[in-house]
């Protein structure tokens, strides 16, 4: 799948299926990310016609990877705009700053693995919609 949102694009991480072993999966920083990992979180048992996201970082790069079940995430430059099913684990999102991003469908075994460039900041994060497309130069 061709990403046409500002510098996002799905990463396919390096998987060793073992047949009777199991399938390995992993990522190396430097290699498939270009950024220092400085926080890793998870998400999981989200309810039913919950939405989470619904916001931009200033300058927050994440990577998302959807360890089990599925999850449809909605990804906004301001101009270009696309929905990702992410329903494997061995391939994850790379969200770069400045991208407006909303997450719902979660299935109800669904858990989200997140790698982030930056330590928790909350002013690192955009909630309005309108003041994200001002900073990010799309309305006036």
């Amino acid at each position: 799948m061709q990403i046409t949102v500002n510098n996002c694009k799905l990463i396919d991480v390096c998987t060793i299926d073992e047949k009777d072993r199991g399938i390995l999966s992993f990522f190396e920083v430097g290699k498939h990310i270009d950024f220092p990992v400085k926080r890793i979180y998870w998400i999981y048992n989200v309810g039913k016609n919950i939405k989470r996201g619904g916001h931009a970082h200033k300058n927050t790069i994440q990577v998302l990877f959807c360890l089990q079940g599925n999850i449809n995430i909605y990804i906004d430059d301001g101009v270009n705009n696309m929905n990702i099913v992410l329903d494997k684990p061995n391939q994850g999102l790379l969200i770069s700053p400045m991208i407006w991003h909303d997450m719902k469908g979660f299935s109800r075994d669904t858990i989200i693995l997140v790698f982030a460039s930056e330590h928790y900041d909350a002013n690192d994060y955009i909630r309005n919609y309108d003041e994200f497309l001002k900073l990010a130069g799309k309305k006036e």
